[in-house]
């Protein structure tokens, strides 16, 4: 319990961090730091699965973390998106309509590859990311962090008698070896209406379950393909 206490401390000052980036950062900025720590949202999930299972409380947390790791790049732009169409302010707008224009580029040059214009990736991605700390410090402080939804809404926004899976992939640490195993599926079970009624479930080795999916892919696939061909037949 004083581990999985240490550890929550630990991840909400990382939490903390990332507000203050926010002002300042971009969004790859922000998912190369998420991906910096990483392990300790892993050591988290680890820490519930291997000792505290049975508990609802630890079983609630780890949901919380899952969602709001899950939920933080697409908030961030979701939350420019909707700031800047609803703002005065032509400055803001300006930056706004030049960030889609170089994303369109971007976006362009890596659907349509040319060995000649790939070399403007680099310098369309500083700009790119120049452009979203111009606006991520124009924006209302702590305007994003507001718009972070929590365990406790999705339940309410629900549809009555439904419930949400949420999956999550991560590498086991052995506490005791001090070192990391197998990676693993989880999935969290929240019901409409009750926050505090989550259940965890181990689903098993990650990669036996991403090869199942990989033949299942496949499979669908297949079938789409010849499907589609009876359609051009007729």
């Amino acid at each position: 319990d004083e581990a999985f206490s240490k550890t929550q401390e630990a991840n909400l000052v990382y939490d903390q961090i990332l507000k203050r980036l926010f002002a300042t950062c971009s969004e790859r900025d922000l998912k190369k730091y998420l991906k910096n720590i990483r392990r300790y949202f892993y050591r988290l999930l680890s820490l519930v699965y291997q000792y505290l299972p049975e508990s609802s409380e630890a079983q609630q947390i780890a949901l919380d973390f899952t969602l709001k790791r899950k939920l933080l790049t697409f908030t961030l732009l979701a939350t420019q998106s909707q700031i800047v169409h609803n703002s005065d302010d032509s400055e803001l707008t300006n930056l706004w309509q030049k960030l889609i224009s170089i994303n369109e580029k971007i976006t362009y040059l890596e659907l349509h590859y040319n060995p000649e214009e790939q070399k403007r990736l680099p310098e369309l991605q500083q700009k790119f990311d120049d452009l979203q700390r111009q606006i991520n410090q124009k924006l209302p402080e702590n305007e994003w962090q507001q718009r972070l939804v929590n365990r406790a809404e999705i339940a309410s926004a629900l549809p009555p008698n439904s419930i949400l899976i949420e999956i999550v992939r991560f590498t086991v640490y052995n506490f005791e070896e001090k070192s990391w195993q197998n990676n693993r599926y989880l999935a969290f079970t929240l019901p409409a209406g009750k926050p505090e009624s989550v259940q965890m479930i181990d689903l098993g080795e990650a990669e036996e379950i991403d090869d199942l999916i990989q033949k299942f892919r496949q499979e669908v696939s297949l079938n789409i393909g010849k499907t589609s061909g009876l359609c051009d037949d007729e």
